[in-house]
């Protein structure tokens, strides 16, 4: 382009400006400058001499640049996609979405049924969760489970997981977690990247799109007299020489689309036959667990190897991706190499009396052995020690010695009692002093030496005339009077007689002492083989024995209590040990898969995370939030002490609710059990977002994080994987799926890669695939045959779009009615066909452009959906951009003045997204140039505000789509699809589609920027339709200045 495409003036872009130009030229090498001088005398002239000053201005001029050079629009150049290319797309992409349409059912009354089914990716009101009891707000991401309980998507894979995402997102209160929710949707909207491998015709279109912008700015090679004369600041104000120019100047050819549409082997992916086996009954076994996870299987080794504190686990990644299998398979290659686990064993702590249980760990196995012993030893002990130490010489002293306390005691009780019979009050009343075990000292009337049986009987021996009330009264208060020092006399014997049964005792107790250690220690053989060479544990046997010792009363016959009520106590209870963990016959550490942790299946008396210390708990996270354990958890996780027992309140426990203290159980108050476990969550990516947000021990606790792809390259060594999962499903199913056929096999590959909208990826759900193949085993028996095949598949995969998507019969019809007016033949000035996705299904809708005279002194959009308020902020962040592009292309260095009117036709409820962009843009131009666009095509692509073309989601529903109504109507061969080049590595068309591209019946065309795009939709470039645009636009700015 010489040096004239190359300028870049001071005073802005070039815009037809003679200064920049001469500015160039005083630049160019041999250049003659022209003088301003010069220029005024050969005006003055012009009209005497205008063939002279024609020549000589010609002559004057350099041959190679020319007006076209200084043409208003500056370009911005377009690198060639490749892997940086690619990587800098944005990857917050939004799509084109439509509300759950209540429009449908304000429709005037037709025979077909209302359409029922919501449209996923509505911009709407998200439907409520259902309210839940206050006490599950208790964790606040059980909260947020509630809120978004039935919106959330299973997986990331597809745009329409992510719109979903998104309106979920949407429907939470203002803050950061839902501006990461957002965020997170818009990223897996973004297409998916592939390898930096671009298709030729791709890259052509890339390339080009550089050189069309260079066309804008250079001038053809010859340039006319007329429009060098054009380009003078003297002489452009001239209508006739401007008419002239314009007249003169060669019209520029659009592009063909030809040239650059899409192949059929480009819109969808079909593995190589020969890279297949005939069936999956050549196939050999294999051993490999888990396919195309590499980066997460050693994230997964590292975490479960990693010693330490903290380093607990969380898997993330899809249903079906194989986080279970794998983490299964990595803990069983793991765990046996482990040291082995001992047994826990429970018991009473006899060394503190503060604490309730001693926590016994001994080697695995010897929980029981330990257990028996220790119940081995009390049965003995209590049966032989009464028999020995009442027998032999130890019987005979201690007889003797219990024969002279009893005789002492007697006789101090004696002359106790003969000192009360001498003491008389009044006519033959007496008194005794009596003691009544449990009950304390009482004085007790005689009459002629005997007690009174009972008030009767008193009552009857005055009624008799023995004595009078009133005898009676005074014998009672004087006995009173007389007793009083006697008790006291009593007590001091009691405590005398109890002081010498404390002294027999000890004696007793320094004979029997001998007896009762030898006795225990002859038992206590097998209680300390069971602990042998385990210090804790010796220890633990050492002050059983030393407390039994020490209390060897508790082997002895009891006394039964005085009261009936009260219960019965046994002392031997307390030397019971219990064994919480056994361990025997285990080989390694422990390997606990919790599917119910609850808190007391996690903490209860058998609790798992007990049963797992020394090794792994995997737990399903979102199980454990809703069970209510979570505190729980994480509390032991981080110190690494388990509670012993944990109560959830009866009328809470079957709601999910959150636990709220420790309970004690009858028996035993609850206490912490040491434990060293290493905890695995599995769990969504998004379900670990919002825990990290709201619970700082978890962000403390889990330091070792993997996470498994939702998908993995279509390469060979995929494709080999995926045969393997074939082959090892129908080897396990025991003939519940039949072997494949190659194109059973194809097909199912085929139906990875569209699970993940990939021409170059496969999906890492075998869950999902796993299931298709089931489906496709039921029509295959249905039909007699005895291996799978694509037919069988294709069956499978019709009857779910059957079951599911009934709604897009109805859809159809509303189009193929003219309910919904959209063309899909002929041309209009400012309509076009825009794409949005309704569930699975990829619907038209129609936009329609007016323009008019602006009042506002510049060009102004108005959106008619907005104006309504039934749009959302990407599609209002879009008409900014639109009205940016407008800025950028016709208001540079002019001031231009218009009003522009959109309209998303038949639209009545929600619209948001930005995948209209330049759709819009399309119809804008084509209202401002008056060039009508083909609506035999559809059109989907973002665009910034420069006309680059941006990649969106759905791209194949809505290919799709678009072709069901044009096939429903009657293909023509011209009809098809534009979509933005950047998604190219996103198509994955049905095969029907991908026939249709193949025979030329159906055309889809990737375009990198708007003026491509124009150039395809109409058949007219676009320098041609910008120019025209230019000239409506100075009209309706004229027009408003009047």
């Amino acid at each position: 382009m010489g040096h004239l495409a190359a300028a870049r003036s001071p005073f802005g872009p070039f815009n037809g400006d003679f200064f920049p130009i001469i500015m160039t030229a005083l630049k160019t090498p041999g250049y003659r400058p022209m003088t301003k001088e010069y220029h005024m005398t050969a005006s003055r002239n012009l009209l005497v001499r205008s063939l002279s000053v024609v020549v000589a201005l010609t002559l004057l001029l350099p041959g190679p640049a020319g007006a076209a050079n200084v043409m208003s629009g500056r370009a911005k150049a377009i690198a060639p996609i490749g892997a940086a290319a690619a990587g800098a797309i944005s990857p917050r992409l939004k799509d084109l979405r439509l509300a759950p349409a209540a429009a449908l059912g304000r429709l005037a009354p037709l025979k077909s049924p209302a359409v029922s089914a919501g449209i996923s990716e509505s911009a709407g009101a998200a439907p409520s969760a259902q309210a839940a009891p206050q006490a599950v707000a208790a964790h606040p991401v059980i909260d947020l489970l509630n809120r978004l309980q039935g919106m959330l998507p299973e997986t990331l894979d597809t745009p329409a997981d992510a719109a979903k995402l998104k309106a979920a997102a949407q429907s939470l209160p203002e803050g950061p977690f839902r501006a990461q929710l957002v965020a997170l949707a818009e990223t897996a909207a973004a297409p998916q990247g592939g390898d930096s491998s671009v298709p030729e015709n791709l890259r052509r279109l890339f390339d080009n799109a550089a050189q069309i912008k260079e066309s804008v700015a250079a001038a053809p090679a010859k340039t006319s007299m007329w429009e060098r004369l054009a380009s003078l600041p003297l002489l452009r104000k001239s209508g006739l020489i401007k008419a002239k120019a314009e007249q003169s100047r060669p019209a520029a050819a659009p592009l063909d689309p030809k040239d650059f549409e899409f192949k059929a082997e480009q819109v969808r992916w079909v593995p190589s036959p020969e890279t297949l086996p005939a069936s999956t009954k050549e196939v050999a076994l294999g051993n490999r667990k888990v396919v195309g996870q590499d980066a997460a299987l050693k994230a997964l080794n590292f975490g479960l190897r990693m010693t330490g504190p903290n380093y607990n686990v969380y898997v993330s990644g899809p249903d079906g991706s194989g986080r279970s299998t794998a983490v299964d398979a990595v803990v069983a290659d793991i765990a046996p190499a482990m040291p082995e686990a001992p047994d826990l064993v429970i018991g009473t702590d006899f060394s503190d009396d503060q604490s309730p249980v001693a926590i016994v760990y001994v080697a695995p196995g010897q929980g029981k052995v330990l257990q028996a012993a220790v119940r081995e030893f009390v049965r003995s002990v209590s049966e032989t020690l009464p028999g020995l130490l009442n027998s032999g010489k130890l019987g005979e002293d201690k007889a003797a010695l219990e024969m002279e306390f009893e005789a002492a005691a007697a006789q101090k009780r004696q002359a106790f009692e003969e000192k009360v019979a001498q003491i008389k009050i009044g006519k033959g009343f007496g008194f005794a002093i009596k003691m009544v075990q449990g009950q304390g000292i009482f004085v007790a009337p005689l009459w002629n030496g005997q007690p009174f049986k009972s008030q009767d009987e008193i009552n009857a021996k005055i009624e008799a005339g023995e004595f009078t009330d009133e005898e009676w009264e005074q014998a009672a208060a004087e006995a009173k009077a007389k007793a009083q020092p006697l008790i006291r006399e009593f007590q001091d014997i009691g405590r005398q007689i109890q002081a010498e049964y404390q002294a027999l005792q000890e004696k007793i107790s320094s004979l029997e002492g001998d007896t009762v250690a030898s006795l225990m220690e002859a038992k206590a053989g097998p209680m300390l083989a069971a602990v042998a060479g385990n210090e804790s544990a010796e220890s633990y046997v050492q002050s059983l024995l030393e407390h039994a010792a020490a209390n060897y009363g508790d082997f002895l016959p009891q006394e039964q209590a005085a009261s009936p009520f009260a219960a019965p106590q046994n002392p031997l209870e307390q030397y019971e040990v219990r064994v919480r963990v056994d361990n025997a016959g285990l080989k390694g550490a422990p390997v606990i898969e919790e599917e119910d942790p609850t808190p007391e299946r996690l903490f209860g008396e058998n609790g798992s995370f007990v049963k797992a210390n020394g090794g792994f708990l995997v737990l399903d996270a979102l199980a454990v939030l809703r069970s209510g354990a979570w505190p729980f958890l994480m509390r032991a996780t981080l110190s690494g002490k388990a509670p012993s027992h944990v109560e959830m309140p009866a009328n809470n426990a079957a709601a999910g609710m959150m636990p709220l203290v420790l309970m004690q159980e009858k028996k035993a108050p609850a206490y912490l059990i040491p434990a060293r476990v290493k905890v695995v969550l599995i769990g969504s990516p998004m379900l670990k977002m919002m825990i990290q947000e709201h619970d700082d021990m978890f962000a403390s606790g889990f330091n070792a994080n993997v996470e498994f792809e939702s998908s993995m390259p279509a390469d060979a060594q995929s494709v080999s994987g995926y045969v393997e999962f074939f082959k090892n499903i129908v080897n396990k199913s025991a003939g519940a799926i039949l072997d494949l056929s190659r194109d059973a096999i194809s097909a199912l590959l085929e139906y990875s890669a569209r699970l993940v909208h990939s021409n170059q990826k496969l999906s890492a759900r075998f869950g999902a695939v796993y299931s298709l193949m089931r489906e496709a085993t039921f029509f295959a028996r249905d039909a007699g045959h005895e291996e799978l095949s694509r037919q069988d598949v294709d069956a499978a995969l019709a009857a779910r779009r059957d079951r599911d998507e009934g709604y897009v019969k109805h859809v159809m019809e509303y189009y193929l009615t003219d309910t919904f007016h959209v063309a899909t033949s002929g041309k209009e000035v400012g309509q076009i066909n825009g794409l949005a996705v309704m569930g699975n299904f990829g619907v038209p809708a129609r936009i329609t452009l007016s323009i008019g005279v602006g009042n506002n002194g510049g060009i102004s959009i108005t959106s008619t959906d907005r104006e309504a308020g039934t749009t959302g902020p990407s599609f209002i962040k879009a008409v900014g951009n639109i009205q940016g592009f407008l800025r950028q292309t016709f208001a540079q260095n002019k001031k231009r003045s218009a009003d522009i009117g959109i309209s998303f036709e038949q639209q009545y409820g929600g619209l948001d997204g930005d995948s209209a962009t330049s759709t819009q843009i399309y119809a804008i131009l084509s209202r401002l140039s008056g060039v009508p666009i083909s609506q035999e095509f559809a059109v989907t692509g973002s665009a910034d505000q420069f006309g680059n073309v941006q990649p969106i989601g759905g791209a194949n529903h809505k290919i799709e789509g678009f072709f069901a109504l044009c096939k429903a109507r009657g293909l023509t061969g011209n009809q098809g699809i534009l979509v933005p080049a950047a998604n190219f590595r996103d198509i994955q068309l049905s095969a029907e589609v991908a026939q249709a591209v193949a025979e030329g019946k159906f055309h889809i065309i990737p375009v990198a920027n708007v003026w491509q795009g124009i150039d395809f939709l109409t058949g007219v470039s676009y320098k041609t339709i910008k120019a025209k645009a230019e000239k409506r636009l100075d009209e309706l700015t004229a027009a408003a200045g009047r």
